[in-house]
């Protein structure tokens, strides 16, 4: 199969998780349309894991001022 392929089973880890390296979409169309929007996020992104640390870091923040702060 192609590189890009995204039908292909073996680009998704527990049939939910895009994963391909190879892949230099971040945000990629989903073909299956598994997410609501018809994106998905590429774990196999080299900036990934700066993504997620990102998010979780605003995620946190929110959550630490809601309990802190209301």
């Amino acid at each position: 199969m192609e590189e890009l392929d995204r039908n292909n089973p073996d680009l998704w880890k527990w049939g939910f998780l895009y994963y391909n390296p190879k892949d230099p979409n971040i945000l990629p169309y989903d073909p299956l349309s598994r997410g609501v929007s018809g994106i998905t996020f590429n774990f196999g992104h080299k900036k990934a894991p700066l993504v997620i640390v990102f998010l979780s870091i605003i995620i946190l923040a929110f959550a630490g001022y809601i309990v802190f702060y209301m």
